[in-house]
């Protein structure tokens, strides 16, 4: 991974292009669809005022390109936090290892945790690596090794040597809005399908109607 950092930009730059265009056209929709979440939420509350502050929400975005705006939207987007000081002391020797392993500088990158119950890591924007608190509970079990975590942290690492994941925690940004409508909407539909015992109560056939069918079924096979 150490080769990734020292070769040429221009060499890894078409690679980089490509995935980001791919990534882009991927995730069109649902920018667009935070676009137009935003206008239509806006035009409630703002009235004539919809669109020109949509408008600044997503310009904000670009603010993810920044160091600052960047750890703003990690946190905001995709959910990344600071290690805990019981993750921290886990993670350093780690982190430490595959700093240098990448030949990666320790102030270029930063590393956070993502609370989640899959096993996975992430390289995101131009400087944010984060590992799932699931991929800690492994580790704190023995189920993984020191070598396997900073096999897995070298390799996001190498994400970054590319540059091909900064555009995306700015389509992130963009896309918010969509994924938390879609989530609203599918946590009403959750709760619109759950049957409240007394409805559900009320929907079975009452003794005295199920007794003579029985009696006529026993009746019957007698």
């Amino acid at each position: 991974m150490r080769n990734c950092g020292t070769h040429g930009a221009g060499g890894a730059r078409g690679p980089a292009v490509q995935f980001w265009l791919l990534h882009a056209a991927a995730a069109s929709p649902a920018m667009l669809s935070s676009l137009l979440v935003l206008v239509l939420v806006a035009a409630g509350a703002l009235g004539g005022w919809a669109l020109p502050r949509a408008l600044t929400w997503v310009s904000c975005g670009a603010i993810a390109l920044t160091r600052a705006g960047e750890r703003v939207a990690a946190r905001a987007a995709v959910g990344f936090r600071r290690p805990s000081p019981p993750q921290a002391a886990v993670l350093q020797p780690l982190w430490s290892a595959a700093l240098i392993s990448a030949g990666a500088p320790a102030e270029g990158v930063e590393l956070y945790v993502q609370r989640a119950r899959k096993l996975n890591a992430y390289a995101t924007g131009g400087r944010s690596v984060a590992v799932t608190s699931r991929g800690l509970d492994d580790h704190r079990a023995g189920r993984l090794s020191d070598d396997q975590v900073v096999a897995v942290l070298v390799h996001e690492l190498g994400h970054h040597a590319t540059g091909a994941r900064r555009p995306m925690l700015f389509a992130m940004w963009l896309a918010a809005p969509w994924r938390a409508a879609a989530r609203l909407l599918a946590d009403l539909e959750a709760h619109s399908l759950v049957v409240r015992p007394d409805e559900a109560s009320r929907s079975l056939p009452s003794p005295a109607l199920a007794l003579p069918w029985r009696k006529r079924r026993t009746s019957g096979t007698g």
